[in-house]
């Protein structure tokens, strides 16, 4: 999500989540407050890092929050960012050594990002550091006490990772103090105003004045975004950059052939639209309920099972009972 609203406090970040999802991203904020570890879940661009922040930031407290993205790193340079290192513990280490990131968010919070990524002999060493509180540097013999809140994310799930052997079932219960589930963009309550919001920021950031047009709107709001957050803003800014000195309104013909294309399309298996260009206006207003129609029968069809019918659906059983208009218990 653009820079601005990264300083959202958390209320505000779960206003328009689903309420039992909202319930437990303040019971983290509880949890991390006692020491508690938490880890988030959640589909990419959902705002996995957005939320750790604003845990991080509801405990009122100026101490440090540090991240580590554990994808975008190699393999080999994980460990030296993780617990750092002492000069010449290996070729190319900086003069006068690194602390490490641990060391670093001594004191505050520690996020540990994409965490299912982390390779399985670096976890052995992670759970040791985490039940002692102590980390020894590479290169050295001294242990380095630390003391730091843990909020580990992923977007993949790391429980099935435990059962096929590609995750520490120690380490998981270790970072499993409260699991938060981030709903999809679609899971979220007034979807069209938010990004009235989003698009309101962006015109400030790139100073336009330009208005959005409802259709379009209707349309944003129908896509089923696998993308979330992240994709949504990227569609908006892109369209809004490139969108001509003299345009005033932006319809679904300022969009580029590809985004006219994939709003005129349902994202998830089973879903089919007939919606053509010419025609988005009436396609985005049925969407919802074609889906909804398909999620009825696919449930009929496993006898009133709700997580087999979100299995086959290929969503979480929360997402089920949300675009049902069920609240999950």
């Amino acid at each position: 999500m653009p820079e601005p609203s990264l300083s959202r406090g958390l209320e505000a970040l779960v206003e328009a989540w689903p309420m039992a999802l909202a319930r437990e991203a303040r019971r983290a904020s509880r949890a991390l407050e006692a020491g508690l570890p938490v880890l988030l879940q959640g589909k990419t661009g959902t705002g996995k890092e957005q939320l750790a922040r604003a845990l991080h930031s509801s405990l009122g407290e100026q101490r440090p929050f540090v991240a580590l993205n554990c994808a975008a790193l190699p393999e080999s340079l994980i460990e030296a960012e993780l617990f750092g290192y002492v000069e010449g513990a290996f070729t190319g280490a900086r003069k006068g050594g690194y602390s490490g990131r641990l060391v670093q968010a001594n004191g505050g919070t520690l996020m540990l990002d994409e965490i299912g990524d982390m390779p399985l002999a670096l976890q052995a060493r992670l759970l040791r550091v985490l039940q002692e509180r102590v980390v020894t540097p590479l290169g050295d013999h001294r242990e380095v006490p630390i003391d730091c809140r843990v909020i580990a994310a992923s977007h993949r799930d790391l429980e099935n990772l435990v059962t096929t052997g590609d995750f520490r079932e120690d380490l998981f219960y270790r970072l499993a103090g409260v699991v938060v589930e981030l709903p999809t963009l679609n899971e979220q309550a007034d979807l069209a105003g938010q990004i009235r919001q989003h698009w309101a920021a962006l015109c400030r950031q790139h100073g336009r004045s330009l208005a959005l047009d409802e259709s379009l709107l209707e349309c944003l709001t129908a896509y089923l975004w696998p993308g979330n957050w992240r994709e949504l803003i990227h569609c908006l800014e892109a369209a809004l950059v490139g969108a001509e000195p003299e345009c005033q309104r932006l319809t679904i013909e300022g969009l580029s052939p590809r985004w006219q294309r994939k709003l005129a399309q349902p994202i998830e298996s089973g879903v089919r639209n007939t919606v053509t260009s010419e025609g988005l206006g009436n396609g985005c207003q049925e969407l919802r309920e074609m889906e909804r129609t398909h999620m009825v029968r696919t449930l009929e069809a496993h006898g009133g099972n709700m997580t087999a019918a979100a299995r086959t659906l290929g969503i979480s059983r929360s997402t089920l009972y949300r675009r049902l208009g069920e609240e999950s218990p």
